[in-house]
């Protein structure tokens, strides 16, 4: 349900809010049409719309459409559920051929598709009344073509095609291929390692994927992607950003660094001593104590450091930190790398957090 709605300044968009506590707010794009005499002409097979969420308030599981070229209402099969919402801030552009989603979307014989009934459920499920999404616009077209000339002005637009998720460069109308990135300033003291290393990542802020309170267990390795956590990302106790996992590099680890400008200037990481998990000292976003202890291996030559003893209640959790309280009120990223004792001079990146707003007490 919908409790109200506003219309930008400009006219660019109009924004929903939800009602806290009830599910399922939607708009019908095509009403159901009971009478086979009155059936809707949509213009095609591709649905469009440009949307943005912002981050940090009622997480969703996905979008839900229902609709139908045979069916004059809502019955099993005719809905469709898109699981990947970006609550990030920013917009975002999906496409979806729905004759490759729906058996109940198919045209005539003329090729036209009469679309008896069309909804989209933006929220659903119960979300706040904090929670809103904006619409820039929504609709129906037969050129793929045309909606990606449409999109021109962003980079990347989602198109849906059966079961898989493309990124489509609007420019080319192909697979986007993300430039490489380098995390490391041209102007910085360091530069990347060759250094062999590998590092996992168990939970950030006392949170596994999705907000789950199990681990995330992503890993980083040389030669690899370093590990990028890109949304819903916020400080605790005073502007720490702290995650939990481990790390290993050949000839071992001099020390752990992170970065807030982009990779030209590297502070100094701090453990993080914020009290037990499960009892009163500590709760589900502040549950690590301790300090970073190194573990030389076996062969001598490798050093393993971790950044978390266990998880439960009554468990002692070490924790790596960013103090970002410089960045009080702002919304930064942040990497994290090691400095491996063989090559001082150089860092082994691990993790990569976007869209950080630091909260401080």
């Amino acid at each position: 349900m919908i409790s109200r709605a506003t219309l930008a300044e400009d006219g660019s968009y109009v924004r929903y809010y939800g009602k806290s506590g009830i599910p399922e707010a939607y708009m019908s794009i095509v009403s159901p049409s009971y009478l086979e005499s009155e059936q809707i002409t949509s213009t095609g097979q591709y649905f469009i719309f440009k949307y943005r969420m912002p981050a940090n308030v009622s997480p969703l599981s996905g979008f839900e459409f229902f609709t139908s070229t045979v069916n004059s209402g809502a019955v099993a099969g005719d809905n469709m559920v898109l699981q990947k919402v970006e609550q990030d801030g920013e917009w975002h552009v999906v496409i979806i051929d729905i004759s490759k989603k729906l058996s109940a979307f198919k045209p005539g014989a003329n090729g036209e598709y009469l679309a008896k009934y069309f909804r989209f459920d933006f929220f659903n499920g119960a979300v706040s009344s904090e929670m809103y999404i904006d619409l820039a616009y929504v609709g129906l077209s037969d050129s793929l073509d045309d909606l990606l000339a449409l999109n021109a002005d962003v980079k990347t637009v989602m198109l849906v095609n059966g079961n898989e998720n493309h990124i489509i460069d609007t420019a080319t109308g192909k697979d986007y291929v993300e430039p490489a990135k380098n995390y490391i300033s041209a102007d910085s003291d360091y530069v990347k390692s060759s250094v062999t290393y590998y590092a996992t990542i168990d939970m950030l802020n006392g949170m596994g994927s999705g907000s789950a309170t199990h681990y995330v267990g992503v890993a980083a390795r040389s030669g690899k992607d370093i590990i990028e956590i890109k949304h819903n990302n916020t400080t605790i106790d005073n502007g720490k950003l702290v995650f939990t996992g481990w790390a290993i590099a050949n000839g071992g680890i001099e020390k752990y660094v992170w970065s807030a400008d982009g990779g030209k200037t590297w502070h100094d990481a701090i453990s993080y001593n914020g009290g037990v998990a499960g009892s009163a000292s500590g709760d589900q976003l502040n549950v690590f104590r301790g300090v970073l202890g190194d573990e030389p291996m076996a062969d001598g030559t490798n050093q393993k450091v971790h950044f978390q003893s266990g998880v439960g209640a009554g468990v002692n959790v070490k924790g790596l930190a960013a103090d970002l309280s410089a960045y009080a009120g702002e919304t930064v990223s942040v990497t994290f790398a090691a400095v491996p004792k063989a090559e001082p001079d150089s860092l082994c990146l691990i993790l990569h957090v976007t869209n950080v707003q630091v909260v401080t007490n």
